[in-house]
């Protein structure tokens, strides 16, 4: 009984020291990047302003059609801001997981429109086909532009159509709309393109994976400790002929706080 309860004694403390050890490498791997170059960029919004001569002359062409809103999907945003240092790290604990520098792009879908609101084209594809109907004639709808959204102009048609993308995907944040005006002057189509509601990418190295790993060694090493130190107080209290399930209770609520009472 004596030796099982030192050895229970011993686990909860190796269990202390080791949730400890793993709680300081978790907070090493996060800020030791950050101290090291890495930022935090914010990215412009998307401009579909800027590709609607091209989807206008390409319409009717499928091929050409989805090369330019490929390429339009695919473009990286410029980045305007800049988090570094102590900033970036703070920013990043307190909204959680950024994006990392790859293939990041700030458009989460692009769709041409018919006047009925079928989508003609489209990338990605899977919303080829869908239908979001649209209420208005297409030469009234007010244009959107990098700051205005359809979400104020056209709120019920917008959300319909980030619903459409969010079965795929839930990366989906402001949604713009623009006429595309054919040669005679007059809308014959609308493009909508989905903005992403993370517009944020890390720059530089950051070990996300190890972060996490030392995070949940820390939490099953500090649940070890939680439970074996009123264990080990039932153990102990048995053996000194008090109450032993009492006080292992009162640890288990109160440690160290019950333990210093004990």
């Amino acid at each position: 009984m004596r030796i099982f309860k030192k050895i229970v004694g011993w686990l909860a403390f190796l269990s202390l020291v080791g949730a400890m050890a793993f709680v300081g490498a978790w907070i090493y791997s996060i800020t030791a990047p950050f101290f090291h170059g890495a930022a935090i960029y914010e990215l412009e919004p998307p401009d579909p302003s800027k590709i609607l001569p091209s989807v206008a002359q390409a319409l009717g062409n499928s091929q050409e059609e989805h090369r330019i809103l490929t390429r339009f999907s695919e473009e990286k945003g410029d980045p305007v801001r800049m988090y570094d240092g102590v900033d970036a790290l703070e920013w990043m604990l307190n909204h959680g997981r950024i994006p990392e520098k790859g293939d990041y792009t700030n458009v989460s879908a692009v769709a041409v429109f018919d006047r009925k609101g079928k989508i003609l084209y489209a990338v990605p594809s899977y919303l080829e086909g869908r239908v979001v109907p649209i209420r208005i004639p297409l030469d009234e709808i007010e244009d959107s532009y990098p700051g205005r959204s359809a979400r104020r102009t056209a709120p019920f048609w917008s959300s319909q159509f980030a619903t459409v993308i969010r079965a795929y995907t839930r990366d989906v944040g402001e949604v713009y709309q623009n006429r595309i005006i054919g040669h005679d002057g007059k809308a014959v189509a609308l493009l909508a393109t989905a903005e992403r509601s993370n517009h944020y990418v890390l720059f530089g190295r950051f070990d996300r994976e190890r972060a996490t790993e030392m995070g949940v060694w820390a939490i099953i090493f500090f649940a070890a400790y939680w439970l074996l130190l009123p264990a080990w107080v039932a153990l102990d209290a048995g053996w000194r002929g008090m109450r032993s399930s009492a006080w292992g209770i009162l640890v288990l609520v109160m440690n160290l706080i019950g333990l210093g009472g004990y």
